[in-house]
């Protein structure tokens, strides 16, 4: 009777738990890398690199991809002169930042031994030189995450069915977003690792209990988040799986959860703390991004375009047996009850990219783990209903049915790293140009050295400290007289503007950035230039959306008709990128051009909203709101013109200076003047292009135009202190060219 009740009470125990009644009892961690499904996983992980290692040098020795953490890392070491934690933004946390410095700093270590190089100095300055070394030792990080996510998704699948691991794996390795993913620098891979294994740690808490296994699974949901900030939602499944387990004790440990992903998250991203202010501003623009949509999507939200990637993932069955899985979680069929949280996973991480307006490949990473292992489960879920040797048949045949296209998929993603349109467009470039002609890209275009950009860098005081050999390795790359369109493609555009009394007010120029992108298709701009090259990643986002982009549409048709295409490169086999198109002007697209007149140097404020202007032209003046000329009648720049100042330097100076420059080093001052006329309407007392004003004054005897232009920036406070000799001389020379072009003036009249 004793043994009875005893083996009773047992039972009972063992029936209170929610998973246990569904799922069997899996292996123990300490046997399953001497399992089959093991050794299964590791010839998974074989295919995955081979897939993925070969093109780990894509494009390189030039830098493409946006690499945000990897760039950080690199520039503040080079702001700070030595390695420096704080990443000083935070679009992203902290932890893959963190990743890629340690990495560069061992790399850096590794190269001193090795004689790469002697000190930080040449290391750095060989970034700039060849970033290959660098950029290889970065995407390691994501080729290693990507393995990762594969290894912990066998695992996590072996848990829910035996079977159904290694089938999920074989989906994550081959899935194409994934495999182009791994080999660029992108924090969604490293995310996509740290989801896999917290749902690994979910399940089998799931399944078996332990305090050990619930925290485990909430330290990754804290580093998940700590690599991108939506990995917070992991704390969603972890603890839908506490309250089911616990019910009525789950107080504790939800508390226990929330402390353990918090304080791990706050270790990842330390400087969030110490910078408040900046972490703040970072993620409202996030916030504003994910609802204002990008440049080519304001409108539709991100439904349609994930899911057809989630096809081309997946493939047809494997999105079909995501959806029987779904329908078997419905049904609640054996083991259903430890597949909950997977889907709680799957739901927190497709549902925000769904709806939110924006289209970008990278967002389905995290989203395949938990798509794979849903997929997994539900086709064997279903094929195990199947008796005798129809359930193995009916097994393998839906194997080979998910798993096969998948991997031909897969190695068509491998395949097509060999080479992209950019650099094609590049070598063509190299080719091609003669010296002195005069190009003008778009962004997405082939990766140009301008000679505004190598002025630049030639200014770094680094550069001068680093090594003979470093210094003629930069001089040795070609400089291209060219200037890239800086296009914005997402985010709102504001502006602070002072009143009198020192109030600062942020008003909204625009709800898009993108609005203001009219500017760089000016036609007017286009005089004297040779080439233009476009490229189909913005192309064809203006061309998505016609009516709200007149003018770069306008370019575009006048192109077609009249400039003659020079090359187009295209992605296709082993080439990937966008469609490129360098067009060369002709006399007929020159003489469309002329027709335009010539560039006013206030061109830039066209797209300016009648309600910024009135609104910051009271603020400046504190008259009431009105809508006035740009220029006032002495021909001074209006108060709202001057109050755009900061949103000017941000985005259109740059631009101003570097065709400044390229019209200047090729002896066209008429071209140079309404761009140094630009930037000292806003910035008067900038010396460098005081000097450009003096040389085109010089050239086209418009003294008497420039000098009212050299006394504002004299009577303005210096930002250094009283104006400098060079100022106060090139102020008298402009006094005494002024009053002699007036006396010539004079005596033709």
């Amino acid at each position: 009777m004793a043994r009875t009740a005893k083996k009773r009470n047992r039972t009972d125990r063992r029936v209170s738990a929610p998973a246990a009644a569904q799922v069997r009892s899996p292996q123990r961690g300490s046997t399953w890398w001497r399992s089959w499904a093991a050794l299964g996983t590791y010839a998974i992980v074989v295919f995955a690199i081979a897939l993925r290692l070969p093109h780990l040098g894509h494009d390189l020795p030039w830098l493409m991809e946006e690499a945000i953490p990897f760039r950080a890392t690199l520039s503040n070491w080079m702001s700070a002169g030595h390695p420096d934690w704080n990443p000083h933004r935070f679009h992203y946390p902290s932890l893959v930042y963190d990743l890629h410095l340690v990495v560069q700093i061992g790399l850096f270590t590794l190269g001193r031994l090795a004689g790469w190089w002697a000190n930080s100095v040449d290391f750095l300055m060989g970034y700039v030189a060849d970033p290959t070394r660098m950029v290889i030792a970065g995407r390691f990080i994501h080729l290693l995450a990507d393995l990762v996510t594969v290894v912990a998704t066998a695992r996590a699948g072996e848990r829910l069915r035996p079977g159904s691991g290694l089938l999920a794996a074989v989906l994550v390795a081959g899935a194409a977003s994934l495999v182009r993913a791994s080999r660029l620098i992108y924090t969604d891979t490293v995310l996509a690792a740290f989801a896999a294994l917290c749902i690994e740690r979910v399940i089998d808490y799931a399944q078996r209990g332990g305090a050990a296994r619930l925290w485990t699974a909430a330290v990754f949901a804290g580093l998940a988040a700590g690599s991108k900030y939506p990995g917070i939602a992991l704390l969603a499944p972890v603890l839908v799986e506490v309250v089911r387990r616990e019910r009525a004790r789950s107080a504790i440990p939800i508390l226990q959860v929330l402390a353990i992903a918090g304080v791990t998250f706050m270790i990842t991203t330390p400087y969030m703390l110490l910078d408040w202010h900046t972490f703040t501003n970072d993620v409202e623009f996030l916030r504003r991004l994910t609802g204002g949509g990008h440049l080519g999507n304001f409108e539709r939200i991100g439904l349609g375009y994930h899911l057809r990637n989630l096809i081309a993932d997946l493939g047809l069955a494997g999105v079909a047996a995501l959806a029987a899985g779904l329908l078997a979680l419905a049904l609640r069929r054996e083991g259903w009850s430890a597949v909950v949280p997977v889907t709680v996973g799957f739901a927190v991480f497709a549902i925000p990219i769904a709806v939110a307006r924006i289209e970008v490949e990278r967002y389905l990473v995290p989203v395949i783990p938990f798509a794979a292992l849903l997929a997994a489960w539900g086709a064997l879920s279903w094929a195990s209903s199947m008796s005798g040797v129809m359930r193995k048949v009916t097994a393998g045949g839906v194997v080979i049915a998910v798993a096969v296209p998948v991997i031909l998929t897969g190695m068509a993603a491998a395949r097509a790293g060999t080479t992209s349109t950019q650099v094609q467009a590049l070598h063509w470039c190299e080719r091609t140009l003669k010296p002195g002609e005069f190009l003008i890209s778009e962004i997405y275009g082939p990766p140009l050295i301008t000679r505004s950009e190598a002025a630049l860098i030639e200014r770094y005081s680094l550069f001068h400290t680093a090594s003979q050999e470093v210094q003629q390795r930069i001089r040795a790359r070609r400089r291209y007289p060219a200037v890239v369109l800086p296009i914005a493609t997402v985010g709102r555009a504001g502006n602070p503007v002072r009143s009198p009394s020192g109030r600062v007010v942020t008003l909204e120029v625009t709800q898009q950035g993108a609005d203001l992108d009219r500017v760089f298709y000016d036609l007017r701009l286009f005089h004297d230039v040779d080439y233009v090259i476009t490229s189909d990643a913005v192309r064809g986002r203006f061309a998505a959306d016609s009516a709200r982009f007149p003018a770069p549409n306008r370019l575009y048709r006048l192109l077609d008709q009249t400039a003659e295409v020079a090359a187009r490169f295209r992605s296709g086999g082993p080439v990937d990128g966008p469609e490129i198109i360098v067009y060369r002007m002709t006399a007929a697209t020159r003489d469309q051009i002329g027709r335009e007149g010539e560039l006013d140097a206030l061109w830039w404020t066209a797209p300016i909203p009648d309600a910024y202007r009135a609104q910051a032209q009271a603020i400046v003046t504190g008259a009431a709101p009105a809508v006035v000329p740009p220029r006032a009648a002495d021909g001074t720049p209006a108060a709202w013109v001057t109050s755009l100042a900061p949103l000017f330097a941000a985005r259109f100076e740059p631009f101003a200076a570097a065709m400044a420059a390229e019209h200047q080093a090729a002896n066209r001052p008429a071209r140079v003047w309404p761009f140094v006329c630009a930037i000292l309407d806003l910035d008067p007392t900038d010396l460098g292009v005081w000097a450009m004003l003096e040389w085109c004054a010089d050239r086209l005897g418009r003294w008497d135009e420039a000098l009212p232009r050299f006394e504002r920036g004299i009577a303005m406070p210096q930002r250094s202190g009283p104006a400098s000799a060079d100022a106060q001389a090139m102020l008298a020379r402009a006094r005494v060219k002024a009053r002699e072009t007036g006396a010539t003036k004079g005596e033709r009249r």
